[in-house]
């Protein structure tokens, strides 16, 4: 019998890959099942309530007739329930305590079923895009073009083709770790903050003829991205007024101004033509109250919960009804904004 088990546990650790079609049809199935488990658990609840209130009211006319066996017709029990409605109500609403309770077991049963859900969104990589030599603390997609870029601890920005997988410009004009990247729409330009004090502004020129030939090659990602790629040290407008770690920047609408965000715990409005700081956002001292005429918010509209450490980022999805989150954790949440569950874990996991 031992040896049997040990086959058996040998053949299951076995190395086995399922096609994407069958891990997807899988889920499928699952929600389905997932679904149904659901109704049927609702249609018990509802049930349940039913028989809870007729419990109730058969106990409540079997006080009432034993306290009051003279009282025989209809509109008398009616009055007697009436009265001891009140008496309950008075006597600190146990029926209300106990709709608490109800819906404190519903709360958390839903947590358990929420645990079993899957999603029948079926996620795998598609590309990787390597050549960083350290962390990799943001992402930012060009609008209307094939074109993903990436900001280092390793002080570049790399600008990838999302059909080849290739670097095909990389801009090492920082001297600090690049803690953001943003492009302008419509425009040639890149906007990048940096632990060094400052945010650049570069022009992103790509050719798109070169980059459309390489299309047809073969790819090769051992091989370092930058190879053919064009590297620039020069950025076309310096901003410059943090005295500490610039920590995120991005292009207001009309992309002539950009917000900064420091840990100087300052936020700076720059003039993009001049370069120079139109406001400084500095709002109180921590260990102070805010102003008398501003509103402070403490409730959020909604929680979104699944993390196991730090969230360092979030995003809505073009459509506002999911977001996606990323954490130290090592994982990517999809969330689902109006139920608040996690519509899909994106972990190393689903690559293996």
């Amino acid at each position: 019998m031992l040896m049997e088990k040990l086959d058996r546990e040998s053949i299951i650790n076995d190395d086995v890959v399922l096609p994407s079609s069958v891990k997807f049809k899988l889920n499928s199935l699952f929600s389905q099942i997932e679904r149904e488990f659901e109704l049927l658990y609702l249609e018990n609840l509802n049930l349940q309530d039913k028989i809870d209130m007729l419990m109730e009211k058969l106990d409540r006319e079997s006080i009432i007739n034993k306290k009051y066996p003279e009282c025989n017709d209809m509109e008398c029990v009616t009055n007697m329930n009436k009265n001891f409605n009140k008496q309950k109500v008075l006597a600190s609403n146990p029926s209300a305590q106990k709709l608490k309770t109800t819906n404190k077991l519903k709360v958390q049963t839903s947590k358990i079923v929420s645990s079993f859900k899957t999603s029948l969104l079926s996620c795998y990589k598609i590309r990787s895009f390597s050549g960083h030599r350290d962390g990799v603390w943001d992402v930012a997609v060009r609008p209307g073009q094939p074109v993903l870029g990436s900001a280092s601890a390793d002080r570049t920005v790399r600008l990838w083709s999302t059909q080849t997988g290739k670097c095909v410009l990389q801009y090492s004009g920082h001297s600090g770790s690049v803690n953001s990247v943003r492009f302008l729409p419509n425009k040639d330009l890149v906007l990048s903050a940096s632990g060094d004090k400052s945010v650049h502004i570069w022009q992103a020129v790509i050719n798109w003829e070169c980059l459309n030939n390489d299309n047809d090659s073969d790819l090769d990602e051992s091989k370092e991205p930058d190879e053919s790629s064009i590297t620039l040290r020069t950025p076309v407008k310096e901003l410059l007024g943090h005295s500490n770690v610039v920590i995120a920047a991005d292009w207001l609408s009309d992309g002539e101004q950009v917000i900064t965000a420091s840990w100087d715990r300052v936020a700076n409005l720059f003039d993009v033509e001049t370069g120079t700081i139109l406001q400084s956002l500095t709002g109180k001292k921590w260990n102070k109250e805010p102003d008398e005429s501003s509103i402070t918010l403490r409730t959020p509209v909604k929680e979104l919960l699944g993390h196991s450490n730090v969230v360092i980022a979030a995003d809505w999805l073009s459509d506002g009804e999911q977001v996606i989150t990323a954490s130290w954790d090592r994982v990517a949440n999809l969330f689902d904004v109006e139920t608040g569950t996690i519509l899909q874990s994106l972990t190393e996991d689903l690559y293996i």
